[in-house]
Formats: C-alpha cells, structure tokens, sequence
C-alpha cells in the first residue's frame, strides 16, 4: 500500500492541491480589478471547470481513500461563496400579493422579426404575456421601434415608456408605474451604455438602471473555435480572441465603477439594478455593481441560470439586483424563449414591511 501511495495516490493528491488552489483564484478574480490583471479576472470563466473537476475528486476519494476526502471539501468550503453565487439552490416561493415583477431581456434588435415577418414581432407577443411591471431592454434597436410602431403596441400593457441610444445601440424601459425622468450614465464606450430611470413604484421613487456593458467584440469565428475548444473537438486558430476578452474586461471594470458610483450619488435608497453585463457572475462588473445589493438570482433562482448559450459558451451574463428594501421571491432565466442570442431573465420582488 505504501508503493500504492507513492506511486499512485500522492500525485493524485497533488493534482487535486493544484485544482483546489485554481478553484480559489478564478472563484474569487471578482475582486481583482481587470485594469490591472485582465487575464485574472478573465480567468473567473473557467471557475466551472474547477468546480466540476474538485467535485469529481469526491468520487475519486470516496472509491480510493477517503482520508483525502478533506483536500475536495477544503476546496469547497473555503469557495462556498463563489460556488454559491455560480450555481445557487433554492426552493420555490408562493408569490405574495403586492409584489411586482421584473423583466431584463436583450432583445438583440428583436431579431425574432426574421423568422415572421409582417406579424406581430414575436419578442413584442412575449413581452406583453409576461404582464410584467417593469421591463428593461438592451439592444432595442431604434429603426425596428420606430417602423413597426413598438411602443405603440407595447403600451397595450406598458402605458410608460423612455429609450435611450448611444452611437448605435439603444436601451429601453417599459413600465406600469410612472417613470419620472430617464438619464444616461456616462462612461466611456465605443457603443455600449447605462440608463437611470426614476420610477414611482406604489407610491415611492425607484431607481432602476439598466445596464448594457461593454461586449467581449468576439468575431463569430472566434466564438465558433471557443465552443469547439470547450467540447474538446477544436484548435486555436487566432489566439487574439484572448486579448479581446482582456481589454473588453479593462474596459467594462471602469464602466461598472461609474454606475456603482452613480447608484451611491442617487441618494435612493430604492434601487433595482439588471441588464446584460456581458460578463459572469463571480466577475468585477457583478461584484462591483452588487455591492451592498442582492443578486435576485443567487437568492431566488436554482442552477447555473445560462442566459446565454451560443456557440456552447454556457454563462449567465444578464443580472437583476435589488437594494435591501426589496425581497425577492423568484428569479429564473426563462430558457423556452428562442428570440434572441441572450435569454430573458425574470425576477419577482416585493418591499419589505419592516423597512
């Protein structure tokens, strides 16, 4: 048996050491600031991987020898929040009476239109099903609104409407409660952007940002090699598609400083935050923008939560917060909906009575 260990168990151990160690410093690059280490803070993506492979080490030790049980469950208990904030557990919650719900949806220039035109655009169907109270648009392009007459038809169900283009690209808020003023958040971006809005929501003032971070710019190609790569069939072809994720996170990490800093100067202490972030959960711009928040997901939603799946590059990226004043009671990415290149993310809140 000792030969066994020697030769056999110690390096198995060893390994497991190693993942353990890249299971913390991925799960926790949230807290490191791209600027200046954007390949750490890329590295959070392949906190999955370090989790899956820590997790299989539980079998591994339970089959072999369970005194190196301890090294797996280490490695857990110490990434306990990131795991967490990954892949969360929660159990179904009745919706109470009073509560409102929260719709963040990029509708990729409501690309559903190619698959039937001249009909009823199929995201705009959606959308009025859901009944929401709140709906929070990205890329709400202004030429498919504006021919199509969408807020028109949207005000069905969305009597209150503002919309906000930068260089391009647009975002849009829809909403059953009345929205007082709508604002851009500056920061600097070839065409990505942040909205505040304040709206009157049963009788107090909510702010409520929506948020469209700068994009990774991958080209098609490289989004192809990656999910090749991923499933073990594909080579690197261009190896740039790296830099680019590393200066899109060098840019996104100042743009998610100046909204955190703009929902502090607010002065509200009613806040709702969502959008598609363009990055993932343990990333700066989440921990950032969350801070002193509630992710309405790792509260209330169950699993991983992919709101974006081209290509197999699994990641949720779109994200709801909500200031403490609030109590979420459900959130889920609501994958049935085949309209775009993200999938809608839905959250249910309700103000708490002890406030």
């Amino acid at each position: 048996m000792s030969t066994l260990k020697k030769w056999f168990v110690r390096p198995i151990a060893a390994f497991n050491v190693i993942v353990v160690l890249l299971m913390v410093i991925t799960g926790y690059s949230g807290y490191v600031n791209p600027v200046n280490h954007p390949l750490w803070a890329v590295s959070g993506l392949a906190f999955p991987l370090f989790m899956v492979l820590n997790a299989s080490f539980l079998i591994v030790w339970l089959l072999l020898h369970r005194r190196y049980l301890l090294i797996p469950l280490l490695g857990f208990i110490v990434c306990l929040f990131p795991v967490r904030t990954y892949i969360p557990i929660n159990f179904h919650q009745d919706t109470p009476e009073g509560a409102i719900k929260v719709v963040s949806f990029n509708v990729h220039l409501f690309e559903g239109w190619k698959f039937r035109y001249k009909q009823m655009n199929p995201t705009v169907k959606y959308l009025k099903t859901c009944d929401a109270d709140i709906v929070c648009l990205q890329e709400a392009g202004l030429n498919e609104v504006r021919n199509e007459k969408l807020d028109q038809k949207m005000a069905v169900v969305y009597p209150y409407h503002e919309r906000i283009s930068y260089r391009g690209n647009a975002l849009a808020i829809y909403s059953k409660w009345p929205i007082l003023a709508t604002e851009r958040i500056k920061y600097t971006s070839a065409g990505n952007l942040s909205t505040a809005s304040r709206v009157l929501v049963q009788g107090d003032t909510v702010l409520v940002v929506n948020n469209h971070l700068e994009t990774y710019g991958l080209s098609y190609q490289d989004k192809d090699d990656v999910g090749e790569i991923l499933i073990g069939k594909g080579k690197v072809r261009d190896t740039t598609f790296l830099s680019k994720m590393e200066n899109a996170s060098r840019l996104r990490a100042p743009q998610a400083d100046t909204v955190a800093a703009y929902i502090r100067r607010s002065g509200l202490k009613s806040v709702i935050v969502c959008g598609d972030f363009n990055d993932h959960p343990l990333s700066y711009a989440h921990h950032t923008i969350g801070r002193g928040l509630t992710d309405c997901y790792e509260t209330a939603g169950c699993g991983p939560g992919f709101s974006y799946d081209r290509n197999r590059m699994y990641v949720r990226i779109d994200h709801i917060f909500c200031s403490k004043d609030w109590r979420c009671y459900d959130c889920y990415v609501d994958r049935k909906v085949q309209l775009s290149d993200h999938y809608p993310i839905i959250c249910t809140l309700k103000k708490r009575t002890n406030r």
